[in-house]
């Protein structure tokens, strides 16, 4: 009987043959960012425009391909945008919508519309910066007011919370109402208009 271990066999690799070209390397499937086409009935209104740019950050947050470019183009075509998320009053809406409209769309589109028309319902056009300042605090207090309406109506099969969820509400409107209250009454002291400066409808 032979002891002698068998000598395992070498089996040298394939060489590629230098005469075939090596198949291409696959590439990253990359997610791009459309711009939305503006149709023949002009461009966007402020209110997609806002939409838009929230949504531009969010992809830009993401790191998604050419966000940074689709978010310099956005504010390079409406530059008001800049003003408008800076501003504190505009911050405390969109974050008091948010909770109103719960990432309903047309819920959004619709509290915007409303804002946009108690807007225009209060406009003063000799409103001061500290008018501003107060109409910004009457729409504020709308929108707590609102979202604390819109809590209560949902829980209103549920006993837990009741108390709580009234007694929110409740507070919420009297904050509307004195908002509401004081910006007419600081307007109310102010001498009238001249005829020339009241815009003709």
């Amino acid at each position: 009987m032979d002891n002698t271990s068998a000598t395992p066999e070498i089996v040298s690799p394939a060489v590629p043959d230098p005469t075939i070209p090596p198949a291409p390397a696959a590439k990253a499937k990359k997610t791009r960012i459309r711009e939305p086409k503006i149709t023949d009935h002009g461009p966007p209104g402020p209110e997609w425009r806002r939409r838009r740019l929230r949504e531009l950050v969010r992809n830009l947050r993401q790191g998604l391909p050419d966000a940074r470019l689709w978010f310099d183009d956005h504010l390079k075509r409406y530059p008001e945008l800049i003003d408008e998320a800076g501003s504190i009053a505009n911050r405390l809406e969109a974050a008091w919508t948010k909770l109103l409209v719960r990432s309903d769309p047309v819920a959004e589109v619709a509290t915007c519309r409303e804002i946009g028309e108690l807007r225009a319902a209060l406009a003063n056009p000799a409103a001061t910066p500290f008018d501003k300042l107060l109409f910004d605090h009457v729409v504020v207090c709308w929108l707590a007011e609102r979202e604390a309406a819109q809590a209560e109506a949902d829980g209103m099969a549920e006993v837990p919370g009741a108390a709580h969820r009234l007694a929110r509400l409740n507070a919420a409107q009297k904050r509307f109402f004195k908002a509401v209250n004081f910006y007419e009454t600081v307007l109310a002291k102010r001498p009238p208009l001249p005829s020339s400066a009241i815009p003709v409808q």
